[in-house]
């Protein structure tokens, strides 16, 4: 395998401010407080979140597809794990998602309930009319 360089790795530049950005969009959504901007922030979430996914697991294909032909183990070429256990030859190798995958996710989640429960009343009607 190749090895990984800092400076083929752009994204550890800009993905943090990626991130700031939707969190000062999520801070002027709860300050506008209407329905508008609460639907931009989603969007804008599920874009960034999807994107950065897309990057990283393209990333690992890539890694897992250029591998050195002097190397003194010869493998074929494999997609390293996203999430879970893979046999790689003769190693075991596994990966999970950690905190800021639990970050990202529970972020997700809360502008999924808050919106939720914003347009309540117009997705499931009014009760006790």
């Amino acid at each position: 395998m190749k090895t990984i360089q800092r400076e083929e790795v752009p994204e550890l530049d800009w993905i943090p401010f990626v991130f700031g950005v939707l969190l000062l969009l999520q801070l002027r959504a709860a300050t506008i407080g209407n329905g508008r901007s609460l639907i931009d922030v989603a969007v804008l979430n599920s874009f960034a979140y999807l994107f950065v996914l897309g990057r990283f697991v393209y990333k690992l294909y890539v890694f897992g597809h250029n591998l050195d032909p002097t190397a003194p183990i010869t493998i074929e070429p494999f997609m390293p794990v996203v999430v879970g256990f893979k046999q790689i030859a003769n190693f075991k190798t596994y990966s999970f998602p950690l905190w800021g995958s639990a970050c990202v996710a529970a972020n997700a989640l809360c502008v999924i309930l808050i919106m939720l429960l914003h347009f309540r009343p117009a997705l499931f009607g009014r009760r006790g009319s």
